[in-house]
């Protein structure tokens, strides 16, 4: 009886593992991003990489520089495959 109960206590930490590892690779990393604001209000870097941008009060003036080259700085987090990042500062890059 106490082999059974290990394997089940194995089989729901391997769960919660699991589940832990898919949301959100990059929850919470640091990053600056260095791009362009689309008409979607995202930033699209160099490579073309697409981030969304937090719904937070820096990241809402972010959203509105559309067409401007920006460097933001901030929180990187995934979520279901879209990146997005919560601007704790920002400049806009003159060219």
């Amino acid at each position: 009886m106490g082999g059974n109960l290990a394997k089940v206590l194995v089989a729901i930490l391997s769960i919660f593992l699991v589940a832990g590892i898919s949301n959100g690779v990059l929850a919470g990393k640091s990053a600056t991003i260095t791009g362009t604001v689309n008409q979607e209000s995202q930033i699209e870097d160099d490579s073309g990489e697409i981030y969304e941008v937090a719904d937070t009060e820096k990241g809402d003036e972010v959203m509105r520089l559309f067409g401007q080259r920006v460097r933001v700085h901030g929180s990187l987090m995934e979520d279901e495959g879209m990146k997005i990042i919560s601007v704790s500062s920002y400049e806009v890059i003159k060219e």
